[in-house]
């Protein structure tokens, strides 16, 4: 047997009352692979469980356990005993806590009281980024309480358990916001020119003077206005409270359920706006004559910061569970047996009636809750759990016969005389029923295949009605295809329509587009053209500086083309035609001079006469260029125009682009459809193979019981296959009797061939036994039995040539090495070289590991415990009188025999394990109850094969480094008188 490495972590208390109390508790931590629990990544997450008869869990009672109390990577806890006091607080954030427990306690030690609690922790960051939204708190799990009674002893109103949320995160903070830039207050020059401003004022200065020369003073600019506020983030919401499940007990009043709070807001006080720039007030002095153009800079504005949508999460839920009542889980019965192993190998005669009590106290709890306790139990626990219901019923069959051999003193017998033992064995061996071997074995496995049968059953309908379902799906998934195509055809034309609509607003809008920005560039130009006249004729004084304005327009009329000059004329011609008293012709004839002229004197005085002319009525001229100045925001019109066109536009490519997309989602309908298909018809597959896996395995279930039926008929019927009657010891008041029979030979095998081949027909047809199969199979047995016992009570005698030794094997060199290495020995004593060729009829009474030695390491942990071990096979094999006989201790796989002693590092103690119980051999199985009646017991034989095991807790890597077996037997010499 190899030895099991296991990420398992446990711990086992004993109470210093234990022995009296009969309370012991086992603490495990299971690791698993990391993850994130209350917001932080662990690489280990912890699940915690707490087994014992009755617990009351304190901080002096459970320091391991207390130590992680309130650790932020444990995600279940669980909990199972008979009683569980709770007498101090449990508090395990964003975990699942599960209490299993005929009762459970809330009660008081000292200054502490009884709490559960698995509020989650907050975020460790306590305020989120700036801007940032806070995170929600995390929900709360779940608190479950398996119990048929709930004691409160800490008042009606006291809070027992609390499931609230986690705290949502503080929001982020927001910022105020930045003052406008300031620029410099520019004064100095102005009051030169006649500018009058306040000192906190900025002022532009652009004059021309009549040399036709620049200068600025200040800067081209704004003061900045201030920016506004920025709000901080939306506080975290609360968490959701959890669950409190509980069977119909009433605890409302002493639970918190509340939802988490939320987070904080960024700050109470809104975040101010910035300060405008300096000046406040600024002004732009454009020209001499002008009005000033002012602003004021403005400051940002104030703003609020978000609230939470509500003040804390949704509260948690207190339900009722629809599980039935119990306490038992498969962690409590493995430990339960385990502690009854204990005891039951180390009873007194003055605890024999406790045990007994215990062990029926825990088996008629079993018989009230069926197997329920088995949903918790993981693959690797049910065999376990299957093996601790075995050794119980055994315990229980033992105590009840009250002669198991290893659990009394070595010379305790029942207060009854051999001979009234013999007399009530032969009046009962009659009476066998349902303990015979061979029926619990039939029984059980046409039970077990019966059971297989039912469910392949329920299971091939299952999947025909999946089947059945599948199709009428598919029905409908096809169903679907038509109407897809057809919304899909009725898109694709209104697509192709809106295309065409979308090419003729673009062709019209494009010419239109192209008119309406040519009439507009034309107005432009005109207003251009007339503001420039309009404003240079009247910034002229009347006299000469009129006619130098009206030469400087002409001047830049030559500067102009043709077309220029056009455009530039027939702009200002209808001004002029409506004063009839201009003289227009000699104005064209000296304007058409005007053009050829090369000669500047001559153009002066051209310039001049036209000047002479307009003047005439310069004040009605003046006032008319004031009335006709054409607003400058005519084009803004145009482009609103166009705009408008452009929503129409934009209206139909957003439809377009809509429909591609309800396209492409009814592609996605057609891929999913098709996706569905595929799955349906693969599952309809899997259906299929997995009713052919269940055909198979019974063909194999019918295969493996009718081979198993055949054998054990056969080891019955025939003689020698098996070895019936073999009697280890038989104990009197005064003597120790040893039996040795083979099988007898005096029945005819064939008698039974008829009525065991029409029991094999029966099961061939998977039927449960019948009353008559199971009427044969008794009979056979009582008749085969009663031949066995008259012979072999027949021989009874005293043999004086029975010897008690004891013999000392050394483990060493190269099969210590392996040892060490492997965590295991094969010894096989069957060899010649352990045991006298003059010793016969060998039977080991015990073996022991009094002297072995252990390297310790530095610094053991605690509890750090080698256990070694040394098993029989099963099997023994026995010489005397020139004959073998060979005989079975072992009836099932789960029965082991073994010795054993364990090593405490912490104190370098040895403590001998007792042997364990050997269950008898097959004829004591085949008496069942009725071996109360006559004292049978089979020791095993010792040439046969062992294996020695080691194994370690709460260390790795342990050295042995001296090892001895003391082996204590019987023996008969060769050549004495048998």
């Amino acid at each position: 047997m190899s030895r099991h490495i296991t990420l398992i972590i446990f711990f086992t208390f004993f109470c210093s009352s234990l022995q009296a109390q009969n309370r012991d508790y086992k603490f495990y931590i299971l690791k698993e692979k990391g993850d994130t629990l209350n917001y932080i990544f662990h690489k280990e997450i912890l699940t915690i469980k707490l087994i014992g008869s009755e617990i009351d869990i304190n901080r002096k009672n459970f320091p391991q356990l207390f130590a992680i109390n309130g650790a932020t990577n444990v995600r279940n806890v669980l909990i199972s005993a008979k009683k569980i006091t709770l007498s101090d607080t449990l508090h395990f954030p964003h975990s699942k806590i599960e209490l299993f427990a005929d009762s459970v306690v809330f009660a008081s030690s000292g200054k502490s009281a009884g709490y559960l609690s698995i509020q989650p922790e907050d975020n460790p960051s306590p305020r989120a980024m700036q801007f940032k939204n806070g995170k929600q708190g995390l929900a709360a799990k779940t608190i479950s309480l398996h119990c048929n009674k709930l004691i409160n002893q800490l008042g009606e109103k006291a809070i027992l358990i609390d499931v609230r949320g986690g705290n949502g995160q503080a929001a982020g903070f927001g910022e105020n916001g930045a003052d406008g830039k300031s620029l410099p207050v520019v004064n100095s020059k102005c009051s030169l020119h006649g500018c009058k401003v306040s000192k906190d004022q900025l002022v532009w200065v652009g004059v021309r003077d009549a040399y036709n020369r620049n200068w600025r003073l200040g800067t081209k600019d704004w003061p900045g206005d201030g920016a506004n506020g920025i709000p901080g983030g939306k506080p975290g919401e609360g968490g959701s409270g959890g669950s409190v499940i509980c069977n119909g007990l009433t605890i409302a009043s002493n639970v918190m359920l509340s939802g988490g709070k939320a987070g904080a807001v960024a700050q109470s006080e809104p975040y101010k706006g910035g300060k405008g720039g300096m000046p406040r007030r600024a002004a732009w002095w454009y020209e001499l004559g002008k009005p000033n153009v002012y602003r004021e800079s403005q400051d940002g504005k104030d703003v609020n910061n978000p609230q939470a949508e509500s003040i804390e999460g949704l509260s948690g839920k207190i339900l009722s569970s629809s599980d039935p009542k119990f306490y038992i889980t498969s962690d409590y019965l493995i430990f339960k047996v385990n502690q009854l192993r204990f005891d039951y190998q180390n009873i007194t005669s003055d605890k024999f009636n406790q045990l007994g009590r215990e062990i029926n106290s825990l088996s008629d709890d079993l018989a009230k809750i069926d197997v329920i306790f088995l949903k918790n139990a993981s693959p690797d626990d049910s065999s376990k759990v299957s093996t601790a219901l075995n050794e119980l019923s055994h315990y229980k069959m033992q105590l009840t016969s009250g002669l198991d051999y290893y659990n009394n003193p070595m010379n305790w017998v029942p207060a009854l005389s051999f001979e009234v033992n013999y007399l009530n064995y032969k009046n009962e061996i009659s009476t066998i029923s349902q303990q015979l071997f061979l029926s619990s074995f039939i029984i059980s496995h046409t039970t077990n295949l019966q059971n297989k049968v039912d469910a392949a059953t329920d299971l091939v309908e299952s999947l025909q009605l999946d089947n059945r379902n599948i199709a009428k799906n598919q029905v409908t998934l096809f169903a679907k295809i038509p109407t897809i195509k057809s919304k899909l055809a009725n898109l694709q034309t209104e697509t192709a329509s809106l295309e065409a609509e979308l090419r003729l607003i673009e062709q019209e809008l494009a010419e239109d587009a192209r008119d309406r920005v040519s009439e507009a560039n034309h107005k432009i130009a005109q207003n251009k053209v007339l503001k420039t006249a309009s404003t240079l004729l009247k910034s002229s004084p009347v006299g000469q500086p009129y006619a130098a304005a009206v030469g400087h327009v002409l001047t830049e009329v030559r500067k102009m083309n043709k077309v220029e000059q056009s455009n530039f004329l027939n702009s200002l011609s209808p001004l002029f035609q409506e004063y009839k008293d201009f003289d227009w012709e000699s104005i064209d004839a000296n304007w058409s001079r005007f053009e050829n002229s090369q000669d500047a004197n001559e153009s002066l005085k051209l310039v001049k006469e036209i000047s002479a002319i307009l003047y005439k009525d310069y004040g009605k001229f003046n006032q008319k260029l004031d009335l006709t100045e054409i607003p400058q925001n005519e084009y803004e019109k145009e482009l609103l125009a166009l705009k408008q066109h452009s929503k129409r536009y934009l209206n139909i490519a957003n439809r377009i682009e809509k429909i591609v997309y309800e396209r492409m989602k009814i592609t996605e309908e057609i891929e999913a459809t098709l996706f569905a298909t595929f799955s349906n018809l693969d599952q309809i597959i899997r259906n299929l193979q997995a009713v052919n896996g269940i055909r198979t395995e019974i063909a194999q279930q019918s295969d493996f019981l009718q081979y198993n039926l055949l054998k054990v008929c056969s080891d019955i019927i025939h003689d020698g296959e098996i070895r019936l009657a073999k009697f280890d010891y038989l104990m009197t008041k005064s003597y120790r009797y040893r039996i040795l029979q083979d099988a007898p030979k005096s029945y005819d095998p064939f008698f039974y061939k008829k009525p065991m081949m029409t029991i094999i027909a029966n099961m061939q047809s998977y039927r449960p036994m019948s009353e008559s199969d199971y009427a044969i199979i008794r009979t056979l047995h009582e008749q085969q039995l009663l031949k066995v016992s008259e012979q072999v009570l027949t021989q009874l005698n005293y043999d004086a040539n029975y010897k008690t030794l004891t013999k000392v094997i050394v483990i060493k060199g190269q099969d210590l090495k392996f040892l060490n290495e492997y965590g295991y020995l094969n010894l096989d004593l069957n060899n010649g070289k352990f045991f006298s060729a003059y010793e016969e009829d060998i039977r080991i009474i015990d073996v022991s590991f009094n002297n072995f030695k252990v390297k310790n390491p530095k610094n053991p942990v605690e509890f750090a415990e080698l256990d070694l071990t040394i098993e029989h096979s099963g099997t023994s094999l026995l010489k005397k009188n020139d004959k073998d006989y060979l005989f079975r201790n072992a009836i099932g796989k789960n029965d082991r025999n073994f010795w054993g002693a364990r090593y405490s590092f912490q104190n370098g103690q040895i403590s001998p394990f007792q042997p364990s119980s050997f269950q008898a051999s097959l004829i004591y199985a085949l008496l069942g109850q009725n071996a109360q009646n006559v004292n049978l017991f089979s020791t095993p034989g010792a040439l046969s094969k062992f294996v020695i095991n080691k194994s370690e807790r709460g260390i790795d890597n342990s050295v042995i480094t001296h090892l001895t077996l003391n082996i204590t037997y019987d023996c008969r010499t060769i050549g004495l008188s048998h």
